[in-house]
């Protein structure tokens, strides 16, 4: 037995890949497909995740870039600082070296910075 089409209410499915080829779904000539290709799901979804782990970081860590490295201190949660100004003021004084405390740019200015340094192949 086929598979049902759900009487009147529900459109009959094509198989897969089958639509590509229906000359009542081409469109005219002179207009580009707009819609998302697999290997472009992939690419979005790939961002997305990457996203989502830096959405995580950002929330959880006092991240900080300091020598061209990102850093973070273990065992602190940006969550419990009551007072972030005294205490990213407080961080800056103790450091000999000048860092860039993510939390305080923009967040697509952070994500920029944190993918450039998350995704190098430096093990620091």
């Amino acid at each position: 037995m086929d598979q049902p089409t759900g009487g009147d209410f529900l459109p009959r499915r094509r198989p897969k890949g089958l639509w590509l080829l229906s000359p009542a779904l081409a469109l005219p000539s002179g207009q580009a497909d707009v819609g998302v290709r697999p290997y472009e799901q992939e690419t979005l979804h790939a961002d997305h995740r990457l996203r989502t782990a830096f959405n995580r970081d950002i929330g959880n860590k006092v991240l900080f870039i300091k020598s061209d490295k990102l850093l973070f201190f273990k065992g602190v949660k940006l969550k419990t600082i009551a007072d972030r100004s005294a205490y990213f003021t407080a961080l800056r004084a103790r450091q000999c070296q000048p860092i860039v405390i993510l939390t305080e740019l923009p967040p697509d200015e952070a994500f920029a910075l944190w993918k450039r340094y998350a995704l190098s192949n430096d093990p620091s």
